[in-house]
């Protein structure tokens, strides 16, 4: 999908959407540098207009699972702990060691963020979606603590 210009963040992450545009096939070339080219296309669509097919978010949905009590009453223990970002921390690639404030932008990004709303109860239309840049030297584990 290719947004442009005031489509440009309308819709979130998560979001379900009906999608109209402008459907492209073009084929995919051997070489840039030469005239052949495949009988494969590369698709995509140009989007002319996003409507919500759904107000909800896409982990907010209810699809009919359900917990047992004996499920939630160990998350609420878990949930109880003091020690429960160290847990989660430990938790995530726990074959890596040390990493720990990476550990900690991962789990952030696991998690996500909050709708915003103003002093009025109007929601304010920021990105609550974190993202995650890893930058490092060769062989600090950056590809297996995102895996």
């Amino acid at each position: 999908l290719f947004a442009h210009g005031d489509m440009v963040e309308r819709v979130q992450p998560g979001d379900r959407v009906t999608v109209t545009g402008i459907y492209r096939a073009v084929p995919a070339r051997v070489n840039p540098r030469m005239r052949n080219v495949n009988s494969v296309y590369r698709t995509s669509i140009d989007v002319l207009h996003f409507r919500k097919t759904d107000q909800n978010r896409l982990h907010q949905i209810d699809d009919g699972t359900h917990l047992t009590d004996e499920r939630v009453c160990m998350i609420m223990n878990l949930a109880k702990r003091t020690d429960i970002v160290n847990c989660l921390i430990n938790a995530v690639a726990p074959s890596i060691y040390g990493h720990e404030d990476i550990k900690r932008g991962i789990l952030c990004l696991l998690f996500g963020g909050a709708n915003k709303e103003d002093k009025t109860g109007n929601k304010v239309k920021l990105r609550s979606e974190i993202n995650i840049l890893l930058c490092g030297d060769p062989g600090t584990s950056k590809s297996q603590l995102l895996q």
